[in-house]
């Protein structure tokens, strides 16, 4: 009893009597008749009358109701959107929230008691939400050095952090009441367009929704654009990351920040997460303590322009856990210890309460246009892909790479490889590097075309194959090989030559050839040049293919009677 305040004290003794007197009372007189048990209430309240919407807007409807009467007493009321069951009240109105411009709902609401007995639902009430409204005009915000917090944020008188920038867009979309559904997440959304212009000089990093969601739309985005010179040294001050969107951004650019680790850095320069449409347009990042660029359940999302390197423990990009379509163009990725681009579904990672994020996929990729190279050291190919399909991955240049070129697999993701096609990749392998393409668990077709394989570890060579399913699930031609290893491991050991291989039916219109023959400079240095040498056998090899229409540097797609084996077409 020690420790008890005074009163819960008396309250204990009090209770302690009641239950010694009870005891008194009734020892010695077994024949006492039980209390017989409360009768068990099987009556259900009335059905809700009078279901009405007394206001709604654009994105959210009231709901209001005349009260239920029950025998006993009514406790609550559920209300269903649909058949499905929205929420609870405990009195007779409810707004649900969220909701899509333009849009017709129904809702029906019954009554509860404390027996658990439901009514009959009341009679459906179809409400259709305003039309969004009008675009509006929206801000433009300046940053500086020079600038101060306490300015507003114009041309003349700047802003001087970009947090601050950054937490009166937050202000501007709360004040304006939308909201929209970006993934399971409600976020504030702003009315018109909102940019941040932030000019040369040096500034710590900023986060976007750490209290509150906010995000854009197509017709309003969020805009953070950073002039030459604008440089990122150190973290932002919620996170270990230089610039950090965190769950709830749609429609949100970062654009021509270089965000470069002065010692504080030790996660991602950009890092983004949950979010819908945000695109990473001509960043460089690098130097920081896991990855250049992160991005988790990203649907949609575009990575752009961007240069990544130097990432100490992971990779350049690292598009990561389930998401659609995200889209990883024209980016260079070097000197990065792990992958130069690593996508990985997990399905550890994933969110129940969205679909899109609750697969253990990343579906509908497509990687194309970039430059990749000296990535590795540590392990991690140059393109690597767990729990990846319906993706595509053409043009790109790999170089140079200490593990592998491209590996499709299965060791996170829910599923292995599926209805994915690599056209027109150019991979010329390190001495030390492993194969130029590794496949392993697929789980459906795997099409290779028009891709140049070279290979200068003798041990390790063009396609490694982990199992016989992996070879009946691959459909490879007009290829070309060379080096000095195996052109073909069917079964992660046995090493073919192509002759050996097309023995079997495989690669049949696939060649092969040295890299004097083939590149202008396949030095693999830095002063390479993979652009077709004159008469290079890659040249009108390939087999013509209307989903690749131009080459790495934008060209037309065939210059001569068929297309070009490799990144690069030539004579165009």
């Amino acid at each position: 009893m020690h420790g008890l305040k005074p009163s819960r004290r008396f309250l204990l003794c009090a209770a302690c009597f009641a239950v010694l007197l009870l005891f008194a009372c009734h020892s010695g007189s077994s024949a006492a008749p039980a209390t017989p048990p409360p009768s068990t209430d099987t009556v259900a309240p009335s059905v809700p009358g009078g279901l009405t919407s007394p206001s709604h807007s654009a994105n959210q409807v009231q709901l209001a109701w005349t009260a239920s009467t029950d025998n006993v007493g009514v406790t609550g009321y559920k209300v269903y959107r649909g058949v499905a069951l929205l929420g609870q009240a405990s009195g007779t109105a409810y707004t649900d929230t969220g909701l899509q411009a333009s849009t017709t709902y129904s809702y029906q609401v019954c009554a509860t008691d404390a027996a658990g007995n439901d009514s009959a639902k009341s009679p459906a009430l179809s409400v259709t939400t305003s039309a969004p409204p009008p675009p509006g005009s929206g801000h433009t915000y300046y940053v500086d050095p020079s600038g101060d917090d306490a300015n507003d944020g114009s041309a003349a008188h700047p802003f001087r952090t970009l947090q601050h920038a950054a937490d009166v867009v937050t202000q501007v979309a709360v004040a304006g009441g939308l909201t929209v559904k970006v993934g399971n997440i409600t976020s504030a959304r702003v009315s018109g367009p909102e940019t941040v212009i932030v000019r040369a000089g040096s500034y710590a990093g900023f986060q976007l929704n750490w209290d509150t969601p906010v995000a854009g739309s197509a017709s309003a985005p969020i805009t953070f654009q950073a002039d030459p010179g604008a440089v990122i040294t150190s973290r932002n001050g919620k996170t270990a990351d230089g610039i950090d969107l965190e769950p709830g951004s749609a429609y949100v650019t970062i654009s021509g920040f270089t965000i470069i680790n002065g010692g504080t850095i030790s996660r991602a320069g950009i890092r983004v997460c949950n979010s819908d449409h945000v695109s990473l347009l001509d960043n460089v990042s690098g130097n920081h303590g896991t990855w250049g660029i992160f991005t988790s359940h990203a649907d949609n999302l575009l990575i752009q322009g961007n240069e990544t390197y130097g990432s100490v423990l992971q990779h350049g990009i690292y598009v990561s856990n389930a998401c659609v379509n995200p889209t990883v163009r024209a980016n260079r990725s070097h000197d990065n210890a792990g992958c130069g681009l690593h996508f990985n579904g997990d399905s550890s990672q994933d969110d129940a309460t969205f679909v899109n994020w609750n697969t253990g996929l990343i579906t509908g990729a497509l990687v194309e246009n970039n430059t990749l190279f000296n990535n590795g050291t540590a392990g991690g190919s140059a393109i690597n892909m767990d729990g990846v399909q319906n993706a595509t991955v053409r043009n790109n240049l790999l170089y140079n790479n200490h593990a592998s070129g491209i590996a499709m697999f299965r060791i996170d993701g829910a599923q292995g490889p599926k209805n994915n096609a690599i056209y027109h990749n150019t991979i010329d392998m390190a001495a030390n590097g492993r194969w130029a393409i590794r496949l392993d668990q697929l789980a459906g077709t795997v099409t290779l075309r028009n891709n140049i394989l070279y290979h200068r570890n003798s041990g390790r060579g063009g396609i490694d194959f982990t199992a016989a399913a992996d070879v009946a699930l691959t459909d490879s031609d007009y290829n070309l090989f060379g080096g000095g290893g195996p052109a073909v491991t069917p079964d992660d050991a046995t090493g073919l030559t192509l002759a050996q291989w097309q023995a079997q039916g495989k690669d049949a219109h696939s060649l092969t050839g040295t890299l004097p023959a083939l590149f202008i400079n396949g030095s693999g240095a830095s002063g390479a040049d993979y652009h077709l040498a004159p008469g290079s056998p890659a040249i009108d090899k390939g087999q013509t293919l209307p989903s690749v229409t131009q080459d790495l540097e934008g060209k037309a797609r065939p210059a001569g009677t068929a297309s070009d084996i490799g990144v690069y077409e030539y004579g165009t």
